[in-house]
């Protein structure tokens, strides 16, 4: 029941971002599952073998859109002023992550201003989720207010926090709650993505599906929460209609998922249309936003 190699976490998750922003070309297939050396995920040693995969962060997620050709808006956003809304341990813990997906896409279309915005109101998230030491211990917070103009500096404090995240559900055995933020952070970035995925840009069309690929074990993951919710079963049932639409269209069945250039993919507007609309919907039930 462990995370190792967090420095190795962090060295990858930069030199992904860095080169995926690196240049405005058309982007070549980047995997989903980051592997590190010696580094596994479980969250119970009777599912060990679930686990084995490493959830992209939201800021490598919000790279892939961005390399793909995903221009910055500010109306697709979670808006900061939502959190009061979310009350319970769950709807905190999935707008974190949603939060977290909008940080990482203001920092990376340089909009210092608003991703302060969304600093803070994860700041707040983290205090009340009991995990003030993501940002206490290492004073992250000052870090990027004071860095707030440098670009690789911000990508380098996201990574750290990431880091921090991970070492505090470790040390107090909660590395259940990290699929709940990834769920969150996946959806809003899909969400984003999805707004410029219907106008005719194929690289997006495909970088969505592109991410679909690990929903089936995010899925597996999230059934552990040791605490029953209702909500949360809602929203795994929303994924596993996700992702059962995702495996059953036409134009995928006779392809090996596994062995494929998603860059080369092509789906039908009407199957693009169907998995966004479900997305949208599962977005708008996480955040309350329509």
């Amino acid at each position: 029941m462990k995370i190792n190699s967090n420095f190795w976490k962090r060295v990858i998750t930069l030199c992904m971002v860095l080169s995926l922003i690196a240049c405005d070309s058309e982007p070549t297939p980047v995997p989903i599952v980051a592997e590190i050396p010696g580094d596994e995920i479980s969250f119970d040693d009777e599912n060990e073998d679930m686990y084995n995969f490493v959830m992209p962060s939201p800021l490598q997620i919000a790279a892939i859109f961005k390399r793909a050709g995903l221009k910055y808006s500010r109306e697709t956003t979670n808006k900061v002023d939502n959190v009061s809304n979310y009350t319970d341990r769950v709807t905190k813990a999935l707008n974190f992550g949603v939060y977290a997906a909008d940080l990482s896409y203001c920092v990376l279309n340089k909009q210092p201003q608003d991703a302060l915005k969304y600093m803070k109101t994860i700041k707040m998230l983290s205090d009340d989720l009991g995990m003030t030491s993501m940002f206490g211990a290492t004073n992250m917070f000052s870090s990027f207010e004071n860095n707030i103009s440098n670009d690789d500096s911000l990508i380098y404090i996201l990574a750290t926090i990431q880091e921090n995240l991970d070492e505090h559900l470790e040390n107090n055995e909660e590395q259940y709650m990290s699929v709940i933020f990834f769920a969150g952070g996946w959806t809003e970035g899909m969400h984003i993505g999805a707004q410029v995925a219907t106008e005719g840009n194929p690289s997006i069309a495909a970088r969505l599906i592109e991410q679909m690929v690990i929903l089936n074990n995010v899925i597996k993951a999230l059934k552990t929460y040791p605490h029953e919710s209702d909500f949360l079963n809602e929203i795994i049932t929303d994924l596993e209609d996700i992702d059962s639409t995702y495996r059953n269209f036409e134009s995928l069945k006779d392809i090996d998922m596994d062995d494929v250039s998603f860059s080369d993919l092509k789906i039908s507007d009407k199957e693009l249309g169907l998995v966004i609309e479900k997305i949208e919907a599962l977005r708008t039930k996480i955040t309350g936003v329509e």
